[in-house]
């Protein structure tokens, strides 16, 4: 015989059913959603794709994928973000019920001590080729020019504009691409050639700063401070005119930005691509205003993940990041402290060397491979990295 007590539980039960269900639900939905987003990849913020349908692309990424090794490795490294995030929730909400006027008190006096370092005597510019490898491809097949198509194979390394617009980026593997747009036409990359047409562009580049940097074969910084000096120019003359200049010699097209720091400068350059320049003026005032709507995203060293840490905490423009301040030391660590109020500030380095003179600290190189099953053939391919390291 069932007792009242048993009898109650039982109701509870099954009126609780729906309310479980639903909460499954919703966190299976969520979870769905953040790995759509996860699955757009590192390059969601490059030029061309501002106007791109995100959500649609997402949703094709996720069916195109879905199953193979590729989702089911970005799966398990959305889980995990996600459950390090509820985590970081939980610090947060303990943080909140207590004082925490000295860390408020700390944030203030670290901002003062970073703001008196802000030097805006210097004119930086970080100058970026516009879809390199898939420029250099097109002087030699002009015929591409109205025809998406993308460098690479198993991962794109670039792509044109046009391709672009159908949510094509680099990094993306070129099957997942293919469902995207089917008409891609895929070249092999030629880094012999990309080399050779990089070196082109720093014969111009050196006539500005002898001493620019470069941040990669494509791009590069410049302190054109004693240029405009020596010229009688406005960086924005001057910038204009070496992009220019690049375009007579090489045929391919550059962006630029102009900005007080390196780091204002790089985002610049993302501003008007492509084959455009933007400037910031080199003002407190102008920069503050410019950092308080920017999305985290468009900084250089925040990523997706430190985007979505940070988004579930209430920031997502680098003006958040103000109110936030009293709890970032302690939910991300020191680094990232320094690094978000920097950020803030809009602060960077004014510093501009040749990149063989900063300390080498690691060598990157890549190779895609495709799916390997066979010993002996995987032997033969792991064979071929230390060939590598040596040729980098």
């Amino acid at each position: 015989m069932t007792s009242p007590e048993n009898s109650t539980d039982a109701q509870l039960s099954v009126e609780e059913q729906p309310l479980r269900e639903a909460e499954s639900a919703a966190k299976r939905e969520d979870a769905s959603r953040t790995l759509k987003y996860h699955l757009l990849g590192p390059s969601l913020t490059k030029a061309g794709q501002d106007k791109v349908d995100q959500t649609k692309v997402s949703e094709i990424i996720y069916n195109a994928s879905k199953g193979s090794k590729y989702f089911n490795r970005e799966e398990l490294r959305d889980k995990v973000l996600s459950q390090k995030i509820e985590q970081i929730l939980a610090r947060k909400r303990r943080l909140e019920k207590l004082d925490l006027t000295r860390d408020l008190r700390n944030a203030d006096r670290l901002l003062a001590e970073l703001e008196a370092t802000r030097d805006l005597s210097q004119h930086i510019v970080h100058v970026d080729c516009d879809a390199f490898y898939a420029a250099v491809e097109q002087l030699e097949r002009p015929e591409l020019k109205d025809v998406p198509f993308a460098v690479g194979g198993g991962v794109l390394t670039t792509c044109n504009y046009v391709a672009r617009q159908f949510g094509c980026r680099s990094g993306m593997a070129g099957f997942v691409a293919k469902k995207l747009c089917p008409q891609l036409v895929l070249l092999k990359p030629n880094f012999q050639k990309y080399s050779a047409k990089a070196n082109e562009v720093r014969e111009v580049l050196v006539d500005y700063d002898p001493r620019f940097e470069s941040a990669s074969v494509d791009e590069a910084y410049l302190n054109i401070t004693e240029y405009c000096r020596e010229h009688n120019m406005e960086p924005a003359e001057a910038v204009e005119q070496m992009r220019r200049e690049v375009h007579e010699k090489t045929q391919v097209t550059v962006s630029a930005g102009i900005a007080a720091n390196a780091k204002l400068a790089k985002i610049c350059s993302n501003m008007n691509k492509p084959n455009g320049q933007f400037l910031l003026p080199s003002e407190r005032g102008a920069i503050m205003a410019f950092m308080r709507d920017l999305p985290t995203r468009k900084v250089n060293g925040i990523g997706r993940v430190l985007e979505r840490e940070l988004l579930e905490i209430g920031v997502k423009t680098c003006g958040d990041i103000f109110a936030e301040r009293q709890y970032l030391y302690q939910l991300f660590g020191e680094k990232a402290y320094d690094f978000l109020l920097r950020i803030y500030l809009g602060l960077g380095r004014t510093s501009i060397q040749p990149a063989e003179e900063y300390e080498r600290k690691s060598v990157g190189t890549e190779r895609t491979f495709s799916d390997l099953s066979d010993s002996a053939k995987l032997r033969e391919s792991c064979g071929l990295l230390p060939r590598s390291w040596k040729r980098t």
